[in-house]
């Protein structure tokens, strides 16, 4: 397991359940673990969606540090198939 930061972060992984952490509190914890070494990154997609208020108004923010649009669009299919593994959808290799 991860090192854990928050109280939140710590139900969340013990539940697996990422709903019991805030956003910002996932990019903070990305943030400090590029800082301090423990994930190496030359690049970055940070994808964010607003529900609305209905739950149904779909609205997607996207940040991209040093990646083409084509770069972007094979990690978003690579992380695509590790939801899918992680969800048992997909056997692992």
């Amino acid at each position: 397991m991860a090192e854990i930061r928050s109280l939140n972060a710590l139900r969340a992984a013990r539940q697996d359940d990422n709903r019991l952490v805030t956003p910002v509190e996932v990019l903070e914890d990305a943030a400090e673990d590029i800082r301090n070494g423990k994930t190496k990154a030359t690049s970055l997609v940070a994808v964010a969606l607003d529900a609305g208020e209905s739950g149904e108004e779909y609205e997607i923010e996207l940040w991209t540090a040093n990646m083409k649009s084509a770069e972007i669009l094979a990690l978003l299919e690579v992380a695509k198939t590790a939801v899918l593994r992680h969800m048992k959808f997909i056997p692992e290799p």
